[in-house]
């Protein structure tokens, strides 16, 4: 068998993790902070609330309006709306399911009102500013979103993440609900056995709890430089820059964190 260094997920992981439900349950289950959640469908399935029971499945769990409804597998802000109301939450629903962009399974999810920060988490074995090499999953920097719209970030491809995004000062890392922010995406990237660069989601209850919602296995990674696409960088670069790091910088890292692929590794 020939040998082969990997820079990226585990294909199984990749296809479990993908499921934002599903990670958020076994997020939920090590006693991380998670948005709380239900699915929804069309259809009846099991442990899916149809949408005709949306009202029930609501006041059963205690979950008021307002609320986010979005694809369980999506990508970027894409489908994700702010609903508030029960027609507004009906209306939404109907219209993503019947879209079918990313399938018709979504997720309804208390929606967080304070602050929305996103945290980029990095592998064991990559190395830190300082050379030392991290035998543990640690974190750059956190990067706070700002300019909502409907009280969603918007997506990317609309809207470049350089002009609603900014690293926070290091003086905030010194902030409790922060620190704590951090050392749970740290967790749930070892939980979901990261090999790679992942990049977490998280915003504030009316509490100032920082809760995890979103975690991305597969986080943009591009870069301002072909004409027309100076404002493109992502928001892992923004996060690698604020900690003395380019672009390349991060690549290089991410490189150096590679891992060989072994016959019982699960694809």
């Amino acid at each position: 068998m020939v040998d082969f260094d990997i820079v990226g997920q585990l294909p199984a992981a990749m296809q479990a993790f993908d499921d934002k439900f599903e990670t958020n349950l076994l997020l939920v289950k090590a006693g991380l902070p998670v948005a709380q959640s239900f699915l929804l469908s069309g259809t009846a399935k099991e442990n899916v609330c149809v949408l005709a029971d949306v009202e029930d499945a609501c006041a059963s769990r205690g979950m008021s309006f307002p609320m986010i409804v979005k694809p369980v597998r999506g990508r970027g802000s894409q489908g994700v709306t702010l609903v508030e109301s029960l027609d507004a939450l009906r209306d939404a629903a109907t219209a993503l399911i019947n879209a079918a962009t990313f399938g018709d399974m979504l997720m309804v999810e208390e929606f967080l009102g304070g602050d929305e920060m996103t945290v980029t988490v990095m592998p064991p074995a990559s190395p830190r500013p300082d050379g030392s090499r991290a035998s543990t999953h640690w974190a750059l920097p956190p990067v706070y979103r700002f300019d909502q719209r409907g009280g969603v970030a918007p997506y990317n491809g609309d809207v470049p993440v350089t002009a609603s995004s900014i690293a926070i000062s290091p003086e905030q890392l010194h902030d409790p609900a922060i620190a704590a922010m951090i050392e749970s995406c740290v967790s749930a990237a070892a939980l979901v056995d990261a090999r790679t660069t992942i990049r977490i989601d998280c915003r504030a209850d009316r509490d100032g709890t920082f809760k995890l919602f979103d975690p991305n296995m597969k986080p943009n990674m591009t870069k301002p430089g072909r004409p027309g696409r100076e404002d493109q960088d992502c928001l892992s670069a923004i996060a690698a820059r604020a900690m003395g790091w380019s672009y390349v910088d991060l690549l290089l890292a991410m490189l150096s964190a590679r891992w060989t692929f072994e016959p019982s590794d699960r694809v």
